[in-house]
């Protein structure tokens, strides 16, 4: 899923990352954007800021609701990734 959110999101046009993102379940979203944060440095082949943006620019607020989730799981797979990172309160 990484790579091909990547490949549409460098075309100029972004009606194809749209209707990509569309066609994932959120359970997918979510699971790519923790692995992707949580193996940033282990594996160079995505880089997560890029992935994360990605979703974010193929999620435009004027999208729908659909956008406006993917978007929320963005931001709550990060704070996530932040709180439970190791060296972070005892953890």
């Amino acid at each position: 899923m990484e790579q091909t959110t990547i490949k549409l999101f460098k075309k100029s046009d972004k009606q194809e990352l749209f209707e990509f993102l569309r066609k994932q379940s959120t359970e997918e979203i979510s699971e790519a954007i923790r692995t992707r944060l949580d193996t940033s440095g282990i594996e160079d082949d995505v880089d997560p800021i890029l992935f994360i943006r990605a979703i974010i620019v193929g999620s435009p607020v004027q999208g729908g609701d659909d956008c406006t989730y993917r978007r929320f799981l963005v931001f709550r797979e990060a704070i996530a990734w932040y709180i439970h990172r190791p060296g972070v309160d005892g953890y």
